[in-house]
């Protein structure tokens, strides 16, 4: 499976997560000399918030020695700007919510697949009306990810964290 077949896989299972959920957990798949994926359950509200605890994860991630990330989670997408928010609803009112799988490779190549859904209740409970998928290729700012790799660069690679 190549990696953008590997990421519309993550991207349907999110989805599926999400209608059977109703919420979607956050997740980093690292890849390296191993494979790991980490739960990030509990993550800071404030883009800096998350910054720093990116950058921890890189730093005790680091004996991996990462090629490759890729998070699914979920996001705000405003329709004017065309792309993921780190803000919150409240800071645009036409902003909505969405499903991303973004990658981003040590060589600085990234790539990103956006969601956006809607929930509605309705008498079963929570319907989730999912948009079209978009493909973001090299060039999306993936601020996260870099965070994971800068943490990556300055972590002890000879002990595991």
């Amino acid at each position: 499976m190549d990696q953008r077949e590997w990421m519309d896989d993550l991207m349907e299972r999110a989805k599926a997560n999400l209608c059977k959920d109703g919420e979607l957990l956050p997740l980093l798949h690292v890849r390296g000399e191993s494979e790991v994926l980490i739960g990030l359950g509990g993550l800071p509200g404030a883009a800096q918030g998350r910054g720093r605890l990116m950058e921890t994860l890189g730093r005790k991630a680091a004996y991996l020695r990462p090629t490759l990330v890729i998070a699914v989670m979920d996001a705000y997408i405003s329709e004017s700007a065309g792309s993921p928010r780190s803000g919150s609803l409240a800071d645009d009112p036409g902003a909505g919510e969405c499903v991303i799988v973004a990658s981003l490779d040590i060589d600085g190549h990234s790539s990103a697949l956006v969601c956006p859904y809607v929930r509605r209740p309705s008498l079963d409970g929570l319907e989730i009306e999912f948009g079209a998928v978009q493909e973001w290729d090299d060039g999306a700012r993936l601020f996260l990810l870099e965070a994971f790799f800068r943490g990556a660069a300055t972590g002890d690679c000879g002990r595991r964290g």
